[in-house]
């Protein structure tokens, strides 16, 4: 993660897409481990782009995604 660590010290970054359709369980809980760790903000690829993906809800993608309401708590503070 030594990409992160220089983004993060030179505050480049508020935070990290932690949760993708594309990302295993493994990937995600790392990189909410290092948000968690370092206050970074936490997000997640679900948008949609129209089309195919026009009858999904917001929060819910492809395979395993489904990203928790709590990480969105820290971005109204």
């Amino acid at each position: 993660m030594r990409f992160l660590d220089i983004l993060r010290e030179n505050k480049i970054i508020d935070g990290v897409e932690v949760y993708h359709s594309s990302f295993t369980n493994e990937q995600s809980e790392q990189l909410k481990d290092y948000c968690e760790k370092y206050g970074l903000l936490m997000s997640g690829g679900t948008d949609c782009h129209g089309g195919k993906k026009a009858d999904r809800k917001i929060g819910i993608g492809y395979g395993n995604m489904n990203i928790d309401e709590d990480i969105l708590r820290n971005w109204e503070k």
